[in-house]
């Protein structure tokens, strides 16, 4: 379904109701419906075989509910058949406040999911979730084979930089340190699922890959996060707030070394035919392919500056 069909879709549930494509989203088709008078938020995922980004995004917007955390838009249906889904739309505040406020906001929120994951919730593992380093590594290897095959020029060199760096990490016996911080994540865990709306009050979204996962991970992707523009310096002030000892610092320590290669892979997803589709899809708007390619392989070399490899 593309945005024609996704628009007579909704007229034909409101014959006078507009439809308004919202740009820019990664991923999924997403435009604000206007009707009766509400807004709301409307989300038609792309066709994944090997995950149901809906399903799991419904779970996870039950789960968080049950625990308490509302910091979150509502869910108010699902049309399973058409993969379409319809949250409460939420006004964005022009003037951004990315003071203490968003500080304390993402405190809390990685606060209450921590503290608030109850082991007899039944729910998927998130996607890429690991409990062991080797299982993490793993993920790492199989990203770097796949953009090998690609057989991509500008990517040779690099590629074979980070293979050579992914070697330099130590091998600790941390595996029941990270079950131990078994947590219910959102996963894709950055300002691009945050919005500030009018009141001030900051809210959380898009949980399209979370389940169960450890909480290092989650910490991991903030400290990593590209689209954060902030100094690492800033995002460890919080960070350090959920490590509690120094051998959870340790473990923090190695899981971040491990999970900047994997985010100077993740920042190289342009390269990927399928992925670069469903974006181009997404977006709803054209851009430079090649400049793109570029500045996302100018942000995988930096990672790997700032891992001294």
């Amino acid at each position: 379904m593309n945005f024609a069909e996704l628009n007579n879709y909704l007229i034909s549930k409101d014959s006078k109701s507009k439809v308004y494509r919202i740009e820019g989203k990664g991923n999924s088709l997403v435009v604000r419906w206007l009707s009766s008078g509400v807004s709301y938020l409307i989300k038609l995922y792309p066709t994944d075989i090997n995950w149901d980004r809906q399903g799991v995004e419904e779970n996870l917007y039950i789960c968080f509910k049950k625990m308490g955390i509302f910091n979150i838009p509502k869910l108010y249906w699902v049309d399973k058949k058409n993969n379409i889904s319809c949250f409460e739309y939420i006004n964005e505040s022009k003037t951004k406040n990315y003071s203490s406020e968003i500080e304390i906001s993402i405190y809390e929120f990685i606060y209450s999911i921590s503290n608030k994951s109850n082991p007899k919730i039944n729910i998927r593992h998130a996607k890429e979730s690991f409990f062991s380093l080797n299982e993490l590594i793993s993920q790492i290897q199989i990203r770097i084979n796949y953009l090998k095959e690609l057989k991509i020029p500008e990517l040779k060199e690099h590629l074979i930089k980070i293979e050579n760096g992914l070697k330099k990490g130590k091998l600790p016996n941390i595996d029941a340190e990270l079950f131990k911080k078994k947590i219910i994540s959102p996963s894709d865990f950055g300002p691009h699922n945050l919005i500030q709306a009018t009141s001030g009050r900051f809210y959380f979204f898009d949980f399209e890959y979370g389940g169960w996962d450890t909480l290092y991970k989650l910490l991991c992707d903030f400290y990593w996060h590209e689209g954060f523009d902030w100094s690492k310096k800033r995002r460890v002030l919080i960070i350090d707030k959920f490590l509690k000892n120094k051998i959870e610092r340790k473990v923090f320590n190695v899981i971040k070394f491990y999970m900047g290669f994997k985010w100077a892979l993740l920042v190289l997803n342009e390269f990927n035919p399928e992925i670069f589709e469903k974006r181009k899809a997404a977006k709803g708007y054209k851009f430079n392919y090649r400049l793109i390619k570029k500045q996302q392989l100018n942000k995988s070399k930096k990672i790997l500056s700032l891992l001294n490899v």
